[in-house]
């Protein structure tokens, strides 16, 4: 059983800015808070509404930024992607967390196709992206993710909808940077799973997600896959 109290301790710097409102954890952050927090790369499955952008994004700022794994560094730099299936979710997520990490002193930066470039001499701390941006990142300014600590594939249910898009960009993730040893980049997958009536609505199961999110046996041994359901 997790203590919510010594959770909070452990989250001295997020916890004013993602948490204090609410006054406590919701249950999906009691169990995902801690794998994060120990940097395990872990995958999260659990109902819409439940906390599971702050359980991902949280603990990664309090371990990478704030923790015994950041990186004195006083030059700016990519720290943690977070990848979104579409631009709107790209919008919509840095709208909702642009004022939590300002409050924090963290810079973030949204980047889709209509969007402008990411500069590569003052980089953003937390880049919300597409999988598409991303990919072009990979290919034309592979520097600026050489200090890059962690990733989050939000919504991972989604990223198989489309046949041109997926494949590459999760072969590039799951092994472009895992022969770096000196940039332990560690993974977090955060999905949505809504409760269908019928077989033909049902999203995708557990297995599909596990594979499409690398969390098994890629990047670090062993590696947790933390699935709530």
């Amino acid at each position: 059983m997790v203590d919510p109290i010594h959770l909070k301790d452990q989250l001295s710097h997020t916890w004013p800015a993602f948490f204090a409102r609410h006054g406590n954890f919701t249950p999906v952050q009691q169990q995902a808070l801690p794998p994060i927090l120990a940097g395990k790369n872990t995958l999260v499955i659990a109902a819409t509404a439940s906390g599971k952008t702050e359980a991902a994004l949280a603990p990664l700022l309090e371990r990478h930024l704030f923790g015994d794994d950041s990186v004195a560094n006083p030059q700016p730099a990519l720290r943690i992607l977070y990848i979104c299936p579409t631009r709107a979710l790209v919008r919509d997520l840095y709208e909702r967390l642009a004022p939590p990490l300002q409050t924090l002193g963290v810079t973030v930066m949204m980047k889709s196709g209509d969007t402008g470039p990411v500069s590569t001499t003052h980089p953003p701390t937390v880049l919300i992206t597409t999988p598409e941006s991303t990919d072009s990142l990979l290919t034309r300014a592979p520097r600026l993710l050489t200090t890059l600590r962690a990733f989050v594939l939000d919504e991972v249910h989604l990223f198989g909808t489309s046949a041109s898009r997926p494949a590459p960009l999760r072969l590039r993730l799951c092994n472009g940077w895992r022969s770096r040893p000196r940039c332990p980049t560690r993974r977090v997958s955060s999905a949505a799973i809504w409760t269908r009536p019928t077989p033909r609505k049902q999203t995708k199961p557990r297995s599909w997600m596990c594979r499409v999110a690398g969390a098994c046996r890629r990047i670090s041994n062993p590696c947790l896959v933390w699935a709530i359901w």
